[in-house]
């Protein structure tokens, strides 16, 4: 039961630490996502308006020093300038759909994210006075990669925490347990428990009780069995799927000549090994009957084989064995009178 408790707080404490993991991640990357956008905003507006007073608009872009990304496109999609590459090597604008809807409404604003750098990028676009568009980017890891940076510090948390949780294990788990590990279970009633445990331990008495019974029945069902078979003319072998001897009667001890007692649990070979008995054997596990006559000891046998089944499956066989000395002999005379009497009216 320690290790059930230990189990069980070491689970709550990884679902409650992953869980608020999860759920601060979320808020903490579109806060900042909503703060980068309004920082974007504005970088764009305050170059906006200083590009409205300046001589040269290329010059004065290039010679500002900030982080986020510059690009600025002609009213055909042309860019003109960028911060990061070359502009003579970047493609036309004009589909970009942050500089469309800056073209046609004012300003336009998109986010755009890469799955194999784990990194999103957000875009925001304003129409300068002269019809071009001043574009104004900044990257940051998306959502999976943010995870990704606070993973060590939520992983040390799980560390620090499963250090705690095991001090309070060891040092209250025993404490716990100990009343449960006393317990009587030869007499539940007379424990000193938690008051929890009563209806468990009068539910234990009850079983108790019953099973006590239950095992007095069955004795009696088995004593009761095994004098029957034991004074059966007939012999009766129970056998198992693997042909290991479960049950065999006296009778069947003397057919064979074996202590009865002694091929309890030995394979049917150690009782007979008589081939075609085996095959009969063998039909009964596919869940077919099966008859063999055997002669032993100047006597006539016939042995009958039969499946039993479980479940809708064969668990087993069981074989009886029945003395047919008396109609052999009286068989054999019939067949010799027949053929006396048909050999005189032939004659």
């Amino acid at each position: 039961m320690a290790k059930r408790i230990f189990r069980n707080l070491v689970l709550t404490v990884l679902l409650a630490v992953l869980f608020t993991g999860i759920l601060i991640v979320p808020t903490l990357y579109h806060a900042h996502e909503s703060s980068m956008s309004r920082q974007l905003r504005q970088e764009a507006d305050i170059i906006a308006d200083a590009m409205e007073m300046a001589e040269d608009d290329i010059g004065y872009l290039k010679s500002l020093d900030i982080d986020s990304r510059i690009t600025f496109v002609s009213a055909d999609g042309v860019v003109l300038f960028d911060s990061e590459v070359n502009p003579s090597k970047m493609e036309n604008h004009v589909e970009r759909p942050e500089i469309a809807q800056a073209m046609e409404s004012g300003s336009g604003e998109n986010i755009r994210t890469s799955a194999t750098l784990a990194e999103t990028t957000v875009y925001y676009a304003v129409r300068t006075s002269d019809s071009c568009v001043l574009r104004i980017s900044n990257t940051r890891s998306s959502m999976l990669g943010t995870f990704l940076n606070v993973l060590p510090m939520i992983a040390a948390i799980l560390i620090c925490m499963l250090l705690i949780v095991l001090a309070i294990t060891k040092a209250t788990a025993g404490r716990i347990v100990e009343p449960i590990n006393a317990l009587n279970l030869e007499q539940p009633l007379d424990n000193d428990a938690y008051d929890e445990l009563a209806p468990l331990l009068t539910r234990m008495h009850q079983q108790h009780i019953q099973i006590q019974n239950h095992v007095q029945a069955l004795e009696n069902a088995r004593a009761e069995l095994e004098a029957i078979m034991d004074n059966m003319r007939e012999g009766m072998i129970l056998l198992d799927g693997n042909n290991t001897v479960l049950s065999m009667n006296l009778s069947a001890g003397r057919i064979f000549e074996i202590d009865a007692r002694q091929a309890l649990g030995h394979n049917l070979l150690s009782v007979s090994r008589d081939s075609e008995l085996y095959d009969i054997v063998q039909e009964a596990l596919c869940g077919e009957d099966g008859k063999l006559t055997i002669r032993r000891n100047d006597r006539h046998y016939r042995i009958y084989a039969s499946p039993v089944i479980k479940d809708q499956a064969v668990a087993g066989s069981v074989l009886l064995i029945l003395d047919i000395t008396d109609r052999f002999t009286a068989e054999k005379s019939r067949r010799e009178f027949t053929a006396n009497v048909s050999h005189e009216l032939k004659t």
